[in-house]
């Protein structure tokens, strides 16, 4: 295992109307056609997607059914105390100003790449802007 997708990466990867409507980057394509085996989400990206699925309105069982298929090829990485922590000790600014950006399912998803050291995939912003001084690689 080398990457750890973000959420909103993984859902457009499963999803093909939203993959149609947000398109994802050839590098990350071509990452989820030839290394399937090289891709794990954090749980917290199950109970994100579940509510993306929910609030757009599809029913528990579609719900349930989209995450298992989508999570089935990949590794899910449960949250361990020394994720937690590193998620809560993060210095997270936002970019432009001083306040912490307190977002827990992000600060999860980058504590967990950072120490199972994987390489995050992620489109986010917060995320790119930070990487740099976490000394976390991002793939785009």
């Amino acid at each position: 295992m080398k990457y750890l997708l973000d959420t909103h990466i993984w859902h457009r990867a499963i999803d093909d109307a939203k993959r149609a409507q947000e398109p994802l980057s050839p590098a990350v394509l071509r990452l989820i056609k030839d290394e399937p085996e090289q891709l794990a989400v954090c749980d917290i990206s199950l109970l994100e997607l579940a509510r993306h699925l929910a609030d757009s309105g599809n029913p528990e069982s579609v719900c349930a059914a989209i995450i298992t298929h989508g999570s089935a090829p990949l590794r899910v990485l449960p949250i361990s105390p020394a994720i937690a922590v590193r998620s809560y000790a993060l210095d997270w600014p936002k970019k432009g100003g001083s306040a912490q950006h307190r977002d827990p399912a992000d600060r999860l998803i980058v504590a967990t790449a950072m120490l199972h050291g994987l390489v995050l995939v992620t489109e986010d912003g917060e995320m790119h802007h930070r990487a740099p001084h976490w000394h976390l690689p991002v793939l785009k």
